[in-house]
């Protein structure tokens, strides 16, 4: 009976030596960009046309007096379909080929927008159909989730925050692509719409060389042959996720994503994504202009980008679990919800110091009893202050600009659960777990758009920050669900402990500290994948 864990820890052992060997090999090469970073550059390149899309698609829409909505539903709809087809294809044949499908359509999308805008007699109908070739070739999402796929593959066979590394330079990269397109709007009011579509083509020409060049990823048997019989169409699309190696807290990681994620879509978008409930709410209690919120948003998403792109690597390399970080993300977004529901009245600024502490003891004091006992103090504290009206600070418009530092670490849930997600299922599974991640994102537009849209203008005459108080509250059940698997970890979690006098991998997928009461989970939490 001894000798079978024997044998097993052998062959795991021989297994995993070839694969550190060669992981040494390839960095005594140092390339310049490894190839899981390599596919950054498209993806901001992409995120740059991404982001000034939509303000010129609906300049273009406004002109031609039709409305984008009909078309933002076909582009959720048929895209998160072709997306889900995507992502199986990119498991069963070839990353690069599912990456360069959806290009394939944007260029094709794009054509279409420079007849349109060139030719503006043309029907207006001609619009739809270029949004409807993009999502038939798999849309945004397919781009988005076959981008993760192939860096996560990328780096399958290195140590679990190497991919949490990853993916957080991947979020950042979407983030500053953003903020450049959102900085480079303003352009087309000089160059109009025809040069602003061509440049789009050509920049999306760029992308597509640029994933000719990365190398090939297709996962093959254990004999070296390819899978033939993995399937990438019709209802067996997502049954590979089945197979995951943590089952019991897969689909809770995936329902605190969409939660976070509608949360956060819920102040910015509704279905046409012409509304931004933030900026209405603004204008109707404080007068702001265009200009005062884009000193507001600018600042808040490139802070937010940096944090991404540059601190979550440096935490997770000084061996701070992805858990703990999506606590903070979390945590910081729901106080920036918190802070702009409540930062319009003169009596409440001093929730701002509150808050600040409240974010302390909760990312860096992880103690389930510090976690009751702060929002009782807060509780406490708010009502007793509120009763009394003590006036700490007196609220001006510029107060608002406090957000920033509150909400910078609030794309760290994203990240994380992005990088907890790919660490529990198979890699030969990445293109049907983002997959889902996207269409779950298409989902979560559509229901933001329809519930804020309608209970935004409704709440304004009684309570404008209803909204935002909603959106706080909601995520309040992703914290309690990564709280619950935080503190749970043990019991399904794979630890991973380097040993300094050998170069051997020990992996521990089955230890139960029940019977071993003299281990700490504390001690064992540097370790934690």
């Amino acid at each position: 009976m001894m000798t079978e864990p024997a044998s097993n820890q052998a062959i795991e052992v021989a297994s995993i030596g070839p694969a550190m060997k060669l992981e040494a090999e390839q960095s005594e090469r140092k390339p310049v960009l490894h190839r899981s970073h390599r596919v950054a550059i498209p993806l901001c390149v992409y995120s740059v046309t991404a982001s000034m899309f939509l303000p010129v698609f609906q300049s273009l829409i406004y002109q031609k007096c039709i409305v984008e909505s009909f078309s933002s539903v076909v582009m959720c709809v048929i895209g998160g379909v072709s997306s889900a087809l995507l992502g199986r294809l990119g498991d069963a044949k070839s990353r690069k080929m599912a990456l360069l499908v959806p290009f394939a359509g944007l260029i094709l999308a794009d054509c279409t927008l420079i007849l349109q805008s060139y030719f503006s007699y043309l029907s207006a109908y001609w619009l739809i159909l270029s949004e409807g070739m993009f999502a038939l070739c798999g849309g945004y999402m397919s781009i988005i989730s076959c981008c993760f796929a192939y860096a996560s593959d990328a780096v399958s066979n290195s140590p679990s925050r190497s991919r949490s590394k990853t993916i957080a330079i991947l979020e950042g990269f979407l983030g500053l692509g953003g903020t450049i397109g959102f900085l480079c709007t303003p352009l087309l009011k000089v160059v109009g719409f025809t040069t602003v579509f061509t440049a789009f083509s050509f920049l999306h020409c760029f992308c597509i060389l640029c994933f000719f060049l990365l190398p090939d990823i297709k996962h093959q048997t254990e004999d070296g042959l390819p899978r033939p019989e993995r399937t990438f169409c019709g209802c067996k699309t997502f049954n590979s996720l089945r197979r995951s190696r943590q089952k019991s807290h897969l689909p809770v990681l995936v329902f605190s994503f969409a939660v976070s994620f509608l949360a956060f879509i819920g102040e910015c978008i509704d279905v046409c994504g012409s509304i931004h409930i933030l900026f209405y709410y603004l204008k109707y209690r404080f007068n702001w202009d265009a200009t005062l919120y884009g000193l507001l948003k600018g600042p808040l998403q490139a802070v937010s980008t940096v944090a991404t792109l540059f601190l979550y690597p440096w935490l997770r390399s000084r061996r701070i679990a992805d858990c703990s970080l999506v606590i903070a993300g979390i945590i910081s977004r729901l106080m920036g919800r918190l802070w702009i529901a409540v930062a319009w009245n003169t009596h409440s600024v001093f929730l701002c110091e509150i808050l600040t502490y409240i974010w302390f003891r909760f990312s860096f004091c992880l103690m389930l009893d510090d976690f009751d006992f702060t929002g009782i103090y807060f509780t406490c504290a708010y009502f007793i202050l509120d009763r009394y009206h003590v006036d700490i600070i007196f609220i001006n418009e510029p107060s608002l600009l406090l957000v920033i530092p509150i909400d910078s670490l609030s794309r760290f849930s994203a990240t994380g659960l992005r990088a907890m997600m790919a660490n529990s299922v198979m890699p030969e599974d990445h293109g049907s777990l983002f997959a889902l991640v996207a269409v779950v994102e298409a989902v979560c537009n559509l229901l933001a758009a329809v519930v804020f849209h309608l209970l935004f203008p409704v709440s304004i005459p009684v309570l404008p920050q209803f909204s935002f108080i909603i959106l706080a509250s909601f995520l309040i059940i992703p914290l309690w669900l990564i709280w619950s698997v935080y503190l749970n970890f043990c019991s399904f979690a794979k630890f991973h402990l380097y040993c300094k006098n050998f170069e051997v991998r020990i992996t521990y997928n089955q230890i139960n500290l029940k019977s071993a009461p003299f281990l700490s989970f504390r001690s064992f939490q540097p370790y934690l994948v």
